[in-house]
C-alpha cells in the first residue's frame, strides 16, 4: 500500500492533512502541529522530493515521515540548497545581495515569515553545540548533520494530533491491538517518536 496524494483542508475550525493511499483507503491527521499533519519535520516549503501535497501555506506534504526527513536533509548536503553557505546561521536568514539587502527565497527561516533567525540559531547552537556563525555547511560532518536535523524538527515543534482511518467508502475504520490499547493511540504514541533517523 502507498500513499498517492496528501490534502489539506479545515474541518470545524481543525486543520487537516487527508492522506490517500492506492487501495482507496484514507488516512487523516488532524490538529496537532503543522510538521506532523504534513509528514514534514522540518516544515519545508518547494522541495518537491517525493511531494504529495502542499498546504493552505505552501508547506510541503509528504507521505510519510522519513520522506520528509530526507527532504529536508538534502538540502544540506551536496548539491543541495544550503550546501555551500557559510554558516547555520546564514542558511536561517538567507543571502544578501550587493546592497545589503536580503534575496528572497534564499533562507530557511526568513524574518518576513514571522520568524526570529537569531533565536533560532541561539537554540540550535544550544541543543546542538554546532557553531551556528563560522562552520560552513559543506563541512559538517554526518553526525553533525543528523544533531542539526534533530534541532530544526525540534525548533520547528512537532506536535501529535488526531489520526484517523477510513475506507474507501467513506467510513471510519476501527482497529484494536493486542491487549486494550487502540489503533488510534498507537499510531499517536509512533508519531510522537518516530524513530527520527537522519541517514540519507
Amino acid at each position: 500500500m502507498s500513499c498517492t496524494k496528501g490534502a489539506f483542508s479545515t474541518k470545524e475550525g481543525k486543520r487537516r492533512v487527508t492522506y490517500q493511499y492506492d487501495d482507496g483507503n484514507t488516512i487523516a491527521h488532524e490538529g496537532g502541529s503543522r510538521s506532523w499533519r504534513n509528514n514534514n519535520p522540518g516544515n519545508v516549503r518547494g522541495a518537491v522530493n517525493r511531494r504529495i501535497g502542499r498546504d493552505a501555506e505552501g508547506f510541503d506534504i509528504y507521505p510519510d515521515v522519513q520522506t520528509g526527513q530526507e527532504s529536508c536533509r538534502r538540502m544540506f548536503e551536496s548539491g543541495g540548497k544550503y550546501y555551500n553557505y557559510e554558516s547555520i546561521r546564514q542558511v536561517l536568514g538567507g543571502l544578501k545581495d550587493r546592497n545589503g539587502k536580503f534575496v528572497n527565497g534564499t533562507a530557511y527561516a526568513p524574518s518576513k515569515d514571522k520568524n526570529h533567525p537569531d533565536e533560532y540559531a541561539r537554540d540550535i547552537e544550544d541543543w546542538t553545540g554546532l557553531d551556528v556563525y563560522n562552520k560552513k555547511i559543506a563541512d559538517l560532518t554526518t553526525e553533525e548533520r543528523d544533531r542539526l536535523m534533530e534541532a530544526i524538527k525540534r525548533r520547528e515543534g512537532w506536535e501529535p494530533g488526531k489520526v484517523s482511518e477510513y475506507d474507501r467508502n467513506g467510513r471510519r475504520i476501527e482497529k484494536t491491538l493486542s491487549g486494550s490499547k487502540s489503533i488510534e493511540n498507537f499510531e499517536e504514541d509512533y508519531y510522537e517518536d518516530p524513530g527520527f533517523t537522519m541517514s540519507p
